[in-house]
């Protein structure tokens, strides 16, 4: 039984729900400004005007979170949908440190902050489980190994556990493992902004766990971020 409720603030970033649903081969893009919504919020006072949408919009979630009542919580989501699948002929071609662009583009903003990038693997992100061997993950010694410098959660089991060979992960089932992990992140993890990267399924069932879209043809682009 899950332990939170989830839902989204509405009004702060653009909803493409609705055009979602009326048009499925519709794919959300990044957008100019992270698609936040130039608005102002309840609080702000007359510097606020000068300030930027991102900066504003901050403020706003910091003055939620310190006049919020027990058991509420406010955090801004970003969710980013993986790259092109030609990265795996581009890795064979060029190396994987030479294609591991996650680090060109965010090491040197974290660098200018002197924060560490060191991002953390999380098992119940994962896609919707099918029976393609692609979503099957390696082990945790591999991975480990390959990333050191990326964190892995606690309780991340050896091998796969997830993946079955004959069957696929039905919806709810999916549904359920993402309520879960975001009550993980909600409950363990202080930061009032978080990225989630992630495949279009699962980004499309965070989307229902917050109950912004329950319709299935919610689709990112790849390389799409959008934000919560």
């Amino acid at each position: 039984m899950p332990h939170y409720k989830f839902q989204a603030v509405p009004d702060i970033f653009v909803d493409f729900a609705p055009r979602c649903a009326a048009d499925p081969s519709f794919k959300v893009t990044t957008q100019p400004d992270l698609a936040i919504i130039d608005r102002s919020y309840p609080g702000d006072d007359e510097a606020a005007a000068k300030l930027q949408p991102w900066e504003r919009l901050a403020a706003y979630v910091k003055r939620l979170n310190a006049g919020a009542e027990p058991g509420i919580k406010y955090k801004i989501v970003y969710l980013t949908r993986h790259g092109v699948g030609d990265h795996n002929a581009m890795i064979r071609k060029v190396g994987q440190k030479e294609w591991d662009t996650s680090k060109l583009v965010f090491e040197p903003l974290c660098a200018a902050r002197n924060l560490p990038y060191r991002p953390t693997i999380k098992e119940l992100l994962r896609e919707r489980m099918t029976d393609h061997t692609c979503d099957r993950r390696s082990s945790k010694t591999y991975i480990a190994e390959t990333f050191p410098e990326y964190a892995i959660e606690d309780g991340f089991t050896e091998t796969d556990e997830l993946w079955r060979a004959d069957r696929w992960e039905t919806l709810q089932a999916h549904l359920s493992r993402k309520q879960t992990v975001l009550e993980d992140i909600f409950s363990s993890d202080p930061s009032e902004s978080i990225s989630l990267a992630m495949h279009s399924m699962a980004v499309a069932a965070v989307g229902r766990a917050v109950q912004v879209d329950a319709s299935p043809s919610y689709d990112e682009a790849t390389e799409g971020l959008q934000g919560l």
